[in-house]
């Protein structure tokens, strides 16, 4: 009786533990991590940040992360800095577009770096925020930043052993 009990308590808690929500990028799913860029060609935050990206292609390569460029009406791959062969959307109409920015918490006519998990989950988004309290002007992110959101992630976290779990052993 006791089985059957745990057996039906599984089953009832079962349908909490499943995804609400489809992968951002289904194709990348389980694969890649993968960082998208947005805003105008003409910012100068942009260009940093590709330049930042440029400076590190080989961490991102070993780290096989998808680089995505987000702008006005085109998602693609950003083929010099990763190579898993992501075919995005062209011409997107405004829904498109919106759809896009909701799942990614972002404008992208503005600057920001999304990362979105293996899960197909946005992770984390670094955008300039015209309400910060510091005042200090917008930057590109710093790899590190970056590299530290991929590389200890809180699922991560959450399933490594704790010292009591190890002692338990």
């Amino acid at each position: 009786m006791k089985k059957f009990t745990l057996i039906i308590a599984f089953l009832l808690i079962l349908p909490t533990q499943v995804r609400a929500a489809d992968p951002i990028f289904r194709t990348l799913q389980w694969k890649h991590d993968t960082l998208v860029l947005t805003g105008e060609n003409s910012d100068p935050l942009v260009n940093e940040q590709i330049s930042i990206f440029r400076q590190n292609v080989e961490a991102l390569k070993i780290r096989d992360i998808a680089m995505i460029r987000f702008f006005r009406d085109d998602l693609d791959e950003m083929d010099d800095l990763s190579d898993v062969n992501y075919r995005g959307w062209y011409n997107m109409d405004a829904n498109e577009q919106r759809f896009m920015e909701r799942l990614l918490q972002t404008d992208n006519n503005k600057f920001s770096v999304a990362l979105v998990g293996k899960d197909g989950e946005l992770t984390y988004v670094w955008k300039d925020r015209e309400d910060r309290k510091d005042k200090k002007p917008p930057m590109a992110v710093p790899m590190g930043e970056i590299f530290y959101m991929i590389d200890n992630p809180p699922l991560k976290k959450a399933l490594q052993p704790t010292k009591d779990m190890e002692k338990s052993k």
